[in-house]
C-alpha cells in the first residue's frame, strides 16, 4: 500500500507538469516502456539498483535510454528524481498510476469485457457504444474469452460489474424458483 501511495504521488506530479493533453499518451507510452524495460531486463535492473554504481552513472544510463527514445524533459526529470531518491524500482508502479490519471484527465476509462466466444468488431463497437452511454466517458475495452459463462458478456468498468452472462441469468432464475419449490412442498 505504501508503494502505491508513493507511486501515485510521483504520477500526480508528473501529470501536473504536463499542460498539454496531446502529450499525455506519448509520455504514458514512454513511461510504460521504460518501466517494462527496467522490470524485465535483469542486467539493467542490476546496474541501476547496484549501490556500487554511482547515482550519476545510474541516471546517465536511464537518461541515455530516454534520450535514444527522444524522451521529453519532464519524463527525464522524473526518472532522475526517482534514481536520486532510490525509488527507481517504483517506475512500473508510477507508470500504472500515470496511465490511470491520464485516462481520468482525458475522460476515458478501460473496461474488461468477458464473453463466451471471441467478439466481432461490430459486437465490440456496439459494446463500446453501450458502455460509453452508461459511463458518460470514452471507453476502451479489453476482451477476454471464458466459455464457462455460456453466452452473453460480463463487463467490468471502474468499480461496476455488469453481468449479462447466460450463467448469471440461469443462477438468478434458479434463485427465483427455489422459494416456490420450498413453498409447494
Amino acid at each position: 500500500m505504501k508503494n502505491f501511495l508513493i507511486a501515485d504521488r510521483y504520477a500526480r506530479s508528473l501529470i501536473g507538469a504536463i499542460p498539454e493533453d496531446s502529450r499525455l499518451e506519448e509520455i504514458r507510452d514512454m513511461l510504460e516502456e521504460l518501466g517494462e524495460l527496467v522490470k524485465t531486463n535483469q542486467d539493467l535492473r542490476n546496474v541501476i539498483s547496484n549501490p556500487a554504481v554511482s547515482i550519476d552513472k545510474r541516471i546517465a544510463i536511464l537518461d541515455g535510454i530516454l534520450a535514444h527514445e527522444n524522451g521529453p524533459d519532464v519524463l527525464r526529470n522524473l526518472v532522475r528524481v526517482l534514481a536520486q531518491r532510490g525509488r527507481i524500482s517504483l517506475l512500473a508502479d508510477v507508470a500504472r498510476r500515470f496511465a490511470t490519471h491520464t485516462d481520468t484527465r482525458l475522460n476515458r476509462v478501460s473496461a474488461q469485457v468477458t464473453s463466451a466466444v471471441a467478439l466481432s468488431d461490430d459486437q465490440c463497437n456496439d459494446i463500446v457504444a453501450s458502455l460509453e452511454k452508461f459511463s458518460g466517458m470514452h471507453v476502451r475495452i479489453e476482451n477476454a474469452v471464458d466459455p464457462s459463462i455460456l453466452g452473453g458478456i460480463i463487463a467490468r468498468i471502474g468499480g461496476t460489474i455488469i453481468d449479462g452472462s447466460v450463467r448469471a441469468r440461469i443462477e438468478r432464475l434458479k434463485q427465483s424458483l427455489l422459494p416456490e419449490e420450498n413453498l409447494g412442498g
